[in-house]
């Protein structure tokens, strides 16, 4: 796909990237107890952060579509962000 096509898909990419990053800086130098906890916190604070921003209807609309495009066997990651305005199924 030609990003330059896709502006948000780019941006999206380039935002997954620059937190990856700094998760694995953090990741370096924590104690084990608080890594195994990272998974946790990080979605706890993404899912706050949309309710903040999109409200309760939208977000649980953006996460029911992330559980079906993984259900789907699409996995998120920097070089394949999923869109979340389809389902997948």
């Amino acid at each position: 796909m030609n990003l330059t096509a896709d502006p948000d898909l780019a941006h999206t990419q380039q935002a997954m990237h620059m937190l990856e990053g700094l998760l694995e800086s953090m990741l370096e130098q924590s104690e084990a107890a608080v890594r195994d906890r990272v998974d946790n916190a990080l979605l706890n604070i993404a899912v706050n952060r949309i309710i903040d921003v999109e409200g309760e209807a939208v977000t649980a609309t953006i996460l029911w579509r992330l559980a079906d495009a993984i259900n789907s066997g699409v996995s998120p990651n920097p070089e394949q962000a999923i869109e979340l305005t389809q389902l997948h199924g």
